[in-house]
């Protein structure tokens, strides 16, 4: 222990050892493993502590020649232990299921309401005009583009759509996104390390630990195994999203500093003339915005691979396939295939690759002017889909936190659906609701929208379906850009799409 002034030191080896030669040394097969592990692990953990997790060049997933069918390009990754994920030819995969067969049974196309009341009759359960609106434009974004010619197409795409017996809607779900479910398909493609032994040889000794086989590899070929799953694989921790969030949350306190006090006036002995306005500096303090995401990035060593037990697997999701589970018929135009459209951007992580990085470098340097981002839904509390008891007493609050201070919302902002358990639906605006609910800017941060519910009306128990933007009027007080409302489609928050604009939806469910 130092006294005083003094200092100390502890010497602390790490696991990573490397094979030290001397004249007369014997060398084993695991001298030579040994030697081996340290390149591999030194490796490994650079390229994940310096390059991350994702797609490093080439992976692009596009229609494959056959009905149903993707290929996936040739192309590097890393996975979450700094493994490269090497696919050196390209592959075809089939991804859709045989269709299923059109249900009997026309629907109403005369408007939206009339097509409503009968999809809420047939299927037991409530939808509103604008849950068709909303169904109808996700349908349309991911390529059925039939849905969005005509109401007539849609109502006709709708009746295909078989009614189960009986109807059981999970807590915060609703019938339009049921709909969604049972019309399209969703299959994520995604890639995982694969190392096999090759080249088989004779031992000439009996010291195999694999078994009792005489022969073994003298090669392990590297490669991947390409997988198709219904759910998005959990993905990897990517510090580099909690990078950009810090750094973006350092820009944004840094363009909207909070307003200083106000100083007591001072009676000046003589008028002076007002100095010319000038524009603050820009203090980003980007270091100490960073500092607490460096100091928690580390995951420890990645884990060795051993030779008698598969690789630790950690897939890395390429793309989402949609797909529709019904025959186009008639084919769409430029489109016959059910495989409907590929995302290769939403749930793809990018490592920066030295391309990546320079394009980066190249734009910052060459920025003169700050960029308007678009602000966007990071945080809703209850989560999304969260189920509540019913309240007996105090106010009910749902918090909707953004990226940037906000203006104060207006009632064409916002709007709330709830569809109770006997059915129907009741749509609530600012000043014509019963239950007197009402959506401000929180008091302690102007980021924060807040919806309440006064205690003196009780939510009643069903689907409560919170639709903020509904007007595009949601702006920062700032610089005035559109909040980028577009939905996540999983868990709604983060929002966005990259485009100022689009209603983000967050639901809760309160049971009886």
């Amino acid at each position: 222990m130092p006294i005083g002034n003094g200092s100390t030191t502890l010497a602390v080896p790490s696991q990573v050892a490397r094979l030290n030669y001397f004249y007369g040394q014997l060398l084993s097969q695991a001298d030579l493993k040994a030697e081996q592990s340290y390149h591999v692990l030194l490796r490994r953990l650079m390229q994940r502590e310096t390059f991350g997790v994702g797609t490093v060049a080439g992976l692009r997933v596009k229609r494959g020649t056959e009905e149903g069918t993707v290929l996936i390009e040739p192309g590097l990754a890393l996975d979450a232990f700094g493994r490269e994920l090497l696919l050196d030819r390209e592959q075809c995969l089939e991804l859709v299921a045989p269709p299923l067969d059109d249900a009997e049974g026309d629907l109403p196309d005369a408007s939206y309401d009339e097509l409503a009341s009968e999809l809420s009759t047939r299927f037991g359960a409530p939808i509103t005009e604008a849950d068709l609106e909303t169904l109808q434009a996700r349908l349309a974004a991911v390529g059925m583009a039939e849905a969005a010619e005509s109401l007539a197409d849609f109502a006709q795409i709708l009746g295909r759509v078989a009614v189960p017996e009986p109807l059981s809607l999970p807590a915060g779900e609703t019938l339009a996104t049921w709909l969604f479910g049972a019309l399209v398909a969703a299959t994520y493609v995604s890639v995982s390390y694969l190392e096999r032994g090759a080249d088989l040889a004779p031992a000439v000794l009996d010291s195999a630990c694999c078994g009792d086989s005489p022969c073994q590899p003298t090669r392990l070929r590297m490669g991947v195994t390409l997988g198709t799953s219904a759910t998005l694989p959990t993905p990897p921790v990517d510090p580099y999203a909690a990078a950009y969030q810090a750094l973006s949350q350092c820009f944004l306190d840094a363009d909207n500093p909070a307003p200083e006090p106000p100083l007591e006036p001072i009676e000046p002995p003589e008028p002076i003339e007002p100095p010319e306005p000038t524009e603050p500096p820009r203090t980003h303090d980007c270091p100490r915005c960073l500092a607490d995401v460096v100091l928690d990035a580390w995951t420890g060593l990645s884990p060795a691979d051993l030779p008698c037990a598969p690789a630790a697997t950690a897939p890395i999701t390429l793309a989402a396939a949609y797909w529709s589970r019904y025959p186009r018929n008639p084919p769409a135009p430029g489109n016959p295939s059910r495989l409907l459209s590929i995302d290769n951007h939403s749930f793809r992580l990018l490592a920066p690759s030295p391309v990546v990085t320079r394009a980066l470098a190249a734009a910052v340097t060459q920025c003169t002017t700050p960029v308007e981002i678009a602000p966007t839904v990071v945080e809703i509390t209850p989560a999304h889909g969260a189920r509540l008891m019913r309240p007996t007493s105090g106010d009910t609050f749902i918090r909707a936190r953004t990226t940037s201070r906000l203006a104060p919302p207006d009632a064409a902002t916002w709007e709330v659906v709830f569809y109770p358990l006997t059915g129907g639906a009741e749509v609530w605006v600012d000043g014509s609701n019963p239950m007197g609910i009402t959506v401000e800017l929180d008091e302690s941060d102007a980021r924060t929208l807040v919806l309440r519910v006064p205690a003196a009306s009780t939510l009643e128990p069903g689907t409560y379906v919170w639709r903020i933007n509904r007007g595009d009027d949601v702006v920062t007080s700032v610089t005035g850009v559109t909040l980028d409302g577009a939905p996540h489609p999983v868990t709604a928050v983060p929002s966005g799409d990259g485009r100022p604009g689009g209603a983000f939806e967050a639901r809760f469910y309160i049971a009886s």
